[in-house]
């Protein structure tokens, strides 16, 4: 991007401040509608912000033992597999390994890319699957490399989406898929909270000086058509906290089971998966 403040999407400079934090703007591009972080961090500061919240997020909602992930998961991996047959497929951001375990049961030949050492570990001792510790970058994989690309809540951590979509789309294979889950800003409950984040001097779904980007339907699929995909569908998706709190079984089994109904028929599931081809 030439300026920090130039829309990753459009290139248009102008924007609304929706939101601020101390010296943290988030903004609304009025060319497009992206949502976006002013200043963007530097880039020795991002992986530490995102190293921060990753802590944060694990230790306070136990995070890696979601069974409603486990249920994302496997949902993705049967659409995935209505798409394409098994073959190569790298996980960038794969956090502890259990997406690319659930990956590789269905025939997948994964690797991850993750830049929390820890996750990192993890991955590689208890599941034995290939993860690299570092931040993706276009020159640690070969052009045509990977028949599927998936991405879980990593897109909003990178200061420059559109180049690391483009740098996806050379990894991909001729007509290979791109898998994205993000959250979806435009969702009912982020709405809401929206429109009390004046009195609560709080909006959790921007996270100031965490979330680099916040996208909608719209954004989204414009950012993945701009850089040379084809979208094939973007289905709801539940906010995987919401599966924490809830008592054990039976109550569990049932209040989880209200809790997807809900978020999948009235777009209250905060989130959003993205399924894209390379064209």
């Amino acid at each position: 991007m030439s300026s920090e403040n130039q829309c990753n999407l459009c290139s248009v400079s102008k924007y609304k401040i929706i939101f601020q934090k101390d010296d943290i703007k988030i903004v609304k591009c009025s060319g497009c509608g992206l949502v976006y972080t002013i200043p963007m961090p530097e880039a020795s500061r991002i992986k530490e912000l995102f190293l921060e919240d990753y802590t944060r997020i694990k230790t306070e909602n136990n995070f890696s033992h979601s069974p409603l992930r486990d249920q994302i998961y496997s949902e993705a991996l049967e659409c995935l597999g209505n798409l394409m047959k098994p073959g190569r497929l790298l996980d960038i951001g794969c956090s502890y390994g259990q997406f690319m375990a659930a990956a590789r049961d269905k025939g997948w030949k994964v690797t991850g890319v993750e830049p929390c050492v820890a996750a990192a570990r993890h991955a590689r001792e208890h599941y034995k699957i290939e993860a690299i510790n570092d931040i993706f970058t276009e020159e640690k994989f070969q052009p045509e490399s990977f028949d599927a690309v998936t991405m879980w809540d990593t897109l909003i951590y990178m200061p420059d989406p559109s180049t690391n979509l483009l740098t996806i789309k050379n990894i991909l294979k001729k007509s290979g898929v791109l898998v994205i889950r993000v959250d979806d800003i435009e969702a009912l409950y982020p709405r809401i909270e929206g429109m009390f984040r004046s009195i609560r001097k709080k909006w959790s779904h921007l996270e100031p000086g965490v979330n680099l980007y916040n996208f909608s339907r719209k954004t989204l699929k414009a950012m993945l058509e701009k850089c040379g995909f084809k979208v094939l569908r973007i289905a709801n998706s539940e906010k995987l906290w919401w599966s924490v709190s809830v008592p054990g079984n039976p109550v569990k089994k049932t209040l989880l089971k209200a809790v997807r109904w809900t978020a999948r028929n009235f777009n209250m599931g905060d989130a959003m998966i993205a399924y894209a081809r390379k064209i």
